[in-house]
């Protein structure tokens, strides 16, 4: 019988660690060589968390066990400034990217749901099924110039966006539904395409400006007119102190991990994107089974979602290494930021409300501030909601 560990994978397993390992050890003698101390370069932390993390991190160089350690990463609003899952999504609605016919589209939605938004559920979901039945032929022939001038289009591309918003926020639903609806929805793509079309999203969302958009659409429901608004948090931009630390990390010998409410796939394609300095099998997003190569609708099985104590789950049973940072900035990071015995919490402040916002005050964590108004870090603990004079210093952050 075959040992396990001369199994094919598991030796790919074991040459990829040694060549990550190898890789490591390399930066850690140019630093030694150098006698370079891993100090965050560039950016607008708060002068207290940039001290206390730049102490943190010369201690790091020579821990015998920092090869066993990792940092974990939330990405969307932690790693970048808006939600790359989102813009994907956004893409995907303006260009009709889907590849779901009818009938299996149809299955995307719960069967026994009464409402949505105060408004009865049935007549909505029969009104999108309606226009997507109606813009599929065109679509499924790639005749996108075609179905773009349809005025459905637009009124299912808001519909639709609404739809998922409001379904985030029902307590029925919530995020255990539409988290997964977003990779559901990349059915009958492969990954590689998937990959290309998450390039083409963030193109388009770097190109856009940091704003909010509000549009108010009107449709057809049970023979009356339903007049609904919808909000888009347009543009997108990477936040560079994170990849800063990130780097000052792998000098340590540290390997930083993602462990992300959004689809891995996309994920994945976005770090490469953006040049994070993070091995691809160390991104850990929501899965769904593959045909071969191809996504389907179907959830991975024997995988959690990661979302709360998803996320722990997947750094506890899968990554199976001794978290020493983690990084988040929403409820869907609560439980991994409450790991226990982690030297380093961080969290980005959105001035989220709800549970996540029972740690800003919390001395356990470091708090850092955003500049909204330009998607930016904001040298201070609070966060701008937009262009203004430079609040007064807080405690925190005295030099």
């Amino acid at each position: 019988m075959q040992s396990s560990s001369s199994m094919p994978g598991m030796q790919l397993l074991n040459i990829k660690s040694q060549r990550r390992l190898f890789q490591m050890n390399q930066l850690e003698r140019y630093h030694k060589e150098t006698k370079a101390t891993p100090q965050l370069q560039t950016g607008n932390w708060c002068p207290v968390n940039r001290r206390i993390l730049n102490d943190w991190l010369a201690g790091l160089q020579n821990h015998p066990n920092r090869h066993s350690m990792i940092a974990v990463f939330d990405f969307d609003n932690t790693c970048t400034y808006r939600d790359v899952g989102n813009a994907v999504f956004r893409f995907q609605l303006a260009g009709l990217h889907f590849r779901l016919p009818p009938k299996q589209f149809s299955k995307l939605f719960p069967k026994n749901q009464t409402n949505i938004c105060g408004q009865p559920f049935k007549p909505v979901k029969k009104r999108i099924l309606s226009l997507y039945k109606k813009l599929w032929p065109l679509i499924n022939k790639k005749q996108h110039s075609k179905v773009l001038a349809k005025a459905e289009h637009i009124e299912f591309q808001d519909l639709f966006f609404w739809y998922c918003k409001e379904a985030r926020k029902d307590r029925e639903l919530g995020a255990l539904y539409t988290l997964p609806l977003m990779s559901r929805l990349l059915a009958g793509y492969t990954k590689d395409e998937v990959e290309n079309l998450t390039y083409r999203a963030l193109l388009s969302a770097e190109q856009e400006s940091i704003a909010i958009e509000t549009r108010s659409t009107i449709t057809r429901v049970l023979s009356s007119d339903i007049f609904f608004q919808i909000e888009l948090a347009k543009g997108l931009q990477v936040h560079r102190e994170i990849i800063d630390l990130m780097d000052q990390l792998q000098h340590c010998g540290i390997r930083s991990c993602i462990v992300s409410a959004s689809t891995e796939w996309v994920v994945k394609a976005a770090v490469k994107h953006f040049r994070f300095p993070v091995n691809q099998e160390d991104i850990f997003g929501i899965r769904v089974q593959l045909d071969g190569n191809t996504l389907t609708k179907e959830l991975a099985s024997n995988y959690p979602i990661t979302y709360r104590t998803g996320k722990v789950a997947v750094i506890n049973e899968i990554i199976c290494a001794t978290p020493i940072m983690i990084a988040g900035d929403a409820v869907t990071d609560y439980e991994m930021l409450n790991i226990p015995d982690v030297p380093i919490r961080l969290i980005i402040n959105h001035n989220n409300s709800g549970l996540i916002s029972t740690l800003y005050d919390d001395t356990r964590f470091l708090l850092q501030g955003l500049n909204k108004a330009t998607g930016s870090f904001h040298p201070y603990r609070e966060t701008c909601e937009a262009v203004y004079d430079q609040p007064e210093k807080s405690k925190w952050c005295s030099a």
